[in-house]
């Protein structure tokens, strides 16, 4: 038989989990987008210096 008190100790770690792989998911987010900015930025240098080259030439 099922104790009163055994619907709060699942949901719980049901809702602990959900934290966790909500923080995770942010993490993983935040990650890529640095990386997206990084690759930018490089990709802008570059632009850039082809630019640059062409003008001089």
């Amino acid at each position: 038989m099922m104790q009163p008190n055994n619907k709060n100790t699942e949901e719980k770690p049901v809702k602990e989990l959900l934290q966790e792989q909500s923080k995770e998911l942010k993490d993983y987010i935040d990650l890529k987008h640095r990386e997206m900015e990084e690759l930018i930025a490089e990709s802008e240098g570059r632009l850039s210096e082809q630019l640059r080259e062409k003008g001089e030439k």
